[in-house]
């Protein structure tokens, strides 16, 4: 029996998969090879680890042996009554590569803290070296095998046995706040964890195949775009936490929210003082700007309608449509979706085959996530926005929200650039 099959024999719990991979060994060497996808890990059924069919089995049957608990948000395991969490650095202030490793145990302890937390004394170690579990299955882990070499720093949290109401994933994160703030606060040590969707892509954005590079001088017109713009758009791209990643997309819509309001009064009072009448009846006239001006600065009835003027005035339906449609997503988009936070936050469908109330579901769409996220504290007043819960099944719904603000904030860096 081949060594795979021994393997999904011992772990029947666990979901294997084999799948075929492209490997570019040269420019003209490109070879098809299996590999096992393996799945169904407890904590988060979606995490993948990829292995060489009837290589390295042995190392990776003892590491499933330990019976491994994947957290669903960032890069940490349980195992036993332990877990390991990998970390990583908040800024370059923090290095750890003047440590030594104990050539010993292949690791060094740089911080023991004692710690009870809801009757559980726990020991927390900060390690930096391989000789962890954590490093030994992340090499298995695609995006991840970076962090399983060259000294990866590791918080080791041991004695953990009982949960508290919140659960195992609150718990833990929890400890990590409390620990590695007080670090940083005492020691100038910044770390923090490393997000799971900065390395595994469960939706893979469909783009258009790309260009081959010209080999010969070609000439680009000059375009003067706006740098605040392109500045939010790679600070979107560089952000993990997908609700920050979608209001960094949503920032390039709300740049042109007030230039919008300010457009539409210095039309209106442009139309009003051009009335033949208006050296007759300059106190009503003036009292309908007033109006007007203390209409557009209430801000709670009128961002959401500032929003939906800037996408009228950038966005046409037909493209935002043929874009949708390269992504394999204008089923998606075209029904409607609900978050599970506090109470359901419901978000419309959009027809993009009418112009009708194409823009006030566009709108309500992108509006609605941007409140129930900015407004994400639990007490905050319910009828204002629905709290945004950012639980594994709500993250993976917004990870396909994020491809289409993405694509309208791209359209609107290209249409608002300045004419010359």
């Amino acid at each position: 029996m081949k060594k795979i099959e021994v393997l999904k024999k011992d772990f029947p719990d666990l979901n294997f998969e084999t799948k075929e991979h492209e490997f570019f060994y040269d420019e003209d060497d490109i070879r098809k090879e299996d590999r096992i996808h393996i799945s169904g890990f407890k904590g988060n059924s979606e995490f993948q680890i990829i292995i060489k069919p009837d290589h390295e089995i042995e190392l990776v049957s003892e590491i499933l042996k330990e019976n491994i608990f994947v957290f669903p948000d960032f890069l940490a395991i349980r195992y036993n009554n332990t877990i390991e969490v990998l970390l990583t650095p908040i800024s370059y202030r923090t290095s750890f590569r003047n440590i030594e490793i104990d050539d010993e145990v292949n690791k060094t302890v740089v911080f023991n803290v004692g710690m009870n937390y809801h009757r559980n004394n726990l020991d927390i170690l900060l390690e930096i070296g391989q000789d962890n579990l954590l490093p030994k299955f992340l090499q298995f882990v695609r995006g991840a095998f970076r962090y399983s070499r060259r000294k990866p720093t590791i918080l080791k949290i041991e004695g953990y046995k009982k949960e508290s109401p919140d659960g195992i994933v609150n718990d833990i994160r929890n400890v990590i706040n409390s620990v590695l703030f007080d670090i940083e606060y005492n020691y100038d040590i910044a770390l923090e964890t490393v997000n799971i969707d900065g390395l595994l892509r469960r939706f893979i954005r469909r783009r258009k195949k790309k260009n081959d590079l010209p080999s010969e001088k070609f000439d680009l017109v000059y375009k003067k775009y706006i740098p605040e713009l392109i500045q939010y758009f790679h600070i979107a791209e560089k952000v993990d936490f997908l609700p920050f990643k979608f209001i960094c997309y949503y920032h390039i819509i709300e740049y042109f929210s007030d230039k919008s309001a300010y457009d539409l009064v210095s039309k209106e009072v442009k139309k009003i003082l051009l009335k033949p009448d208006f050296h007759l009846k300059t106190d009503k006239y003036v009292t309908t700007a007033i109006n007007l001006f203390k209409k557009e600065n209430d801000r709670h009835t009128n961002d959401k309608v500032k929003i939906e003027r800037v996408l009228k005035q950038y966005i046409k339906r037909e493209e935002l449509k043929e874009s949708i449609e390269e992504l394999e997503l204008i089923d998606h988009f075209s029904k409607s979706l609900t978050f599970d936070c506090v109470k359901p936050l419901e978000l419309p469908a959009i027809d993009f085959d009418k112009d009708g109330n194409f823009f006030g579901e566009l709108t309500k769409r992108i509006y609605s996530t941007r409140c129930s996220i900015v407004h994400s504290n639990p007490d905050f007043d319910e009828s204002k926005a629905v709290p945004f819960n950012p639980s594994p099944n709500n993250i993976d719904k917004l990870r396909i929200e994020i491809e289409m603000i993405s694509e309208i904030a791209r359209i609107i860096i290209i249409e608002s650039k300045e004419n010359n």
